[in-house]
């Protein structure tokens, strides 16, 4: 084999091990398994769903969680994201593929007071579940992010 041909196996290894460990880190956009839901969140028209992101840990630290790691709505519901922390702003990342057609970025920011969302919407007859990042900075400028999940369906099981 030639230096050249080495090279190129090489650098496609590369590639293929960034884009391998790019997906299992919970990239947003990324499709997940839809699972059963045991919980759902709001209801269709009627009841918001609102998923709070919070600070854990030691005042100053840069740890968040939110208080729904994994939601389950149905189509039509509308999805918040809000925070309580003074002085703490939080963005919603989710990649290309997400249910929200009257956000075609995909990115919601808001602060105390101020939650950020919209309408989840998919097709008759279909469920899906989409992986989003979360980064929550607090009063002190350090942020953290997180990755959870949000599974929409229109099938309704008997619910």
């Amino acid at each position: 084999m030639s230096q050249f041909s080495y090279r190129n196996v090489g650098l496609s290894l590369l590639l293929s091990a960034a884009l391998v460990s790019s997906a299992s880190a919970g990239t947003p956009g990324q499709p997940c398994r839809v699972e059963q839901c045991a919980k759902w969140c709001g209801e269709p028209g009627a009841v918001a769903c609102s998923i709070r992101v919070l600070e854990s840990g030691p005042t100053g630290n840069a740890v968040s969680k939110v208080d729904q790691p994994t939601v389950c709505v149905y189509s039509g519901t509308e999805i918040f994201w809000y925070t309580l922390e003074l002085n703490s702003e939080l963005t919603v990342t989710f990649g290309a593929g997400h249910p929200f057609p009257n956000t075609p970025s995909g990115q919601f920011k808001g602060k105390k007071g101020q939650p950020s969302g919209d309408t989840a919407v998919l097709p008759s007859s279909t469920a899906a579940c989409y992986q989003y990042s979360v980064e929550h900075c607090n009063k002190h400028g350090q942020c953290a992010h997180i990755d959870p999940k949000v599974i929409v369906t229109n099938v309704r099981d008997g619910h």
